[in-house]
C-alpha cells in the first residue's frame, strides 16, 4: 500500500493467515473506489493500526465519520460489511451490508 487515502494503490498486507484472509479484507478497496464515485466531498483512508486488523474510515461533509470493516459471514465463505456510522462517539450505529452497493447507499443515507 502506498498512499492510505488512494484506494487504486491499496495492496494486500503482508501477514501470516492466522490473522485472517487479507485479501479478502482489502475489498474494502473496492468500496472505497464506489464511495469515492458516489458521494460527493467524501474522503477514504486505509487504517491498518496492527496486524490482522484493517478498517476503512469514511469521512463525509454532512454526516459522521464512519469506519467499515470486512467481515467473514456466518457461513465463513461469504462476507459482509460491518458499518459503524459515528464511530468512537456516544451517537455510534452498526449497520451491515451484503454488497458494496448495499453499503453505499447506507452510507450516503445516514446522518447523526
Amino acid at each position: 500500500m502506498n498512499d492510505p487515502h488512494a484506494p487504486q494503490s491499496w495492496a494486500s498486507p503482508d501477514w501470516n493467515a492466522d490473522y485472517g484472509d487479507c485479501k479478502s479484507e482489502l475489498e474494502l478497496r473496492l468500496l472505497a473506489i464506489s464511495v469515492l464515485a458516489t458521494i460527493a466531498q467524501s474522503a477514504v483512508k486505509l487504517e491498518i493500526p496492527e496486524t490482522g486488523l484493517m478498517y476503512l474510515s469514511i469521512s463525509l461533509p454532512d454526516g459522521p465519520l464512519t469506519e467499515v470493516h470486512s467481515l467473514a459471514g456466518a457461513d465463513r465463505v461469504e462476507r459482509r460489511f460491518g458499518i459503524f456510522p459515528g464511530a468512537d462517539t456516544p451517537g455510534e450505529d452498526e449497520l451491515y451490508a451484503d454488497s458494496v452497493d448495499d453499503a453505499v447507499r447506507l452510507i450516503a443515507g445516514h446522518k447523526v
